[in-house]
């Protein structure tokens, strides 16, 4: 669902971006076929988001990419959390902390220039310059979600998303609201989507 809000802020704001999202464990991909069909679409940017126990496929996936000349751009859960280590690997490009559907817009626009000046103007990201990371000003969460576009579904194979289920036949993914406020010691989420207080 995370992808296909981005991808619909994206479609929205970006006109002249071919946008698509590959959700490779739902088209049971293994890893030649996901390296072949990178090389075959050639993408500027790849997004990859995943929580810690998923991170090595992740980076797994940023190694392809970067060897196909793309851009990587990592965010969610737990990239956003260890964001100076991830970058200093090489395999990531950007973090994006947070909330992503604007970052992602100003995000792309910025790499379009070719400029570290315009990378540290976006709000709520992390990047390598040089030896330095940096890291932007924290960007808050989105105020209204309805002023959000409706994700972009189309570019989902949601016919496959449950289809062998017993439980949960023609399952789909749903945001009502974002963030939590029970601020417990052993989940990140409400940091992820939590407001930064100065």
């Amino acid at each position: 669902l995370a992808f296909a809000s981005l991808a619909a802020a994206l479609r929205e704001h970006i006109r002249n971006l071919r946008v698509e999202i590959l959700d490779a464990p739902a088209l049971e991909m293994g890893w030649r076929t996901l390296e072949a069909e990178i090389r075959r679409r050639q993408p500027a940017y790849v997004g990859i988001g995943e929580e810690a126990v998923s991170c090595a496929e992740g980076l797994r996936l940023a190694a392809i990419a970067k060897e196909c000349g793309a851009l990587v751009v990592a965010g969610g859960c737990f990239f956003g959390h260890v964001a100076p280590e991830i970058l200093r690997t090489g395999l990531i490009d950007v973090v994006v902390h947070g909330e992503g559907e604007i970052t992602i817009v100003e995000l792309v626009e910025a790499l379009r220039e070719c400029d570290r000046a315009a990378l540290r103007q976006v709000a709520g990201i992390s990047f390598a310059d040089g030896e330095e990371i940096a890291a932007t000003e924290p960007r808050q969460p989105i105020a209204d979600l309805d002023a959000l576009p409706f994700p972009a579904y189309d570019l989902l194979p949601v016919q496959r998303y449950g289809a062998r289920s017993r439980n949960h036949p023609r399952l789909a993914a749903v945001e009502l609201g974002r963030g939590c406020v029970g601020s417990c010691d052993f989940c990140v989420l409400w940091r992820q989507m939590g407001r930064f207080v100065a």
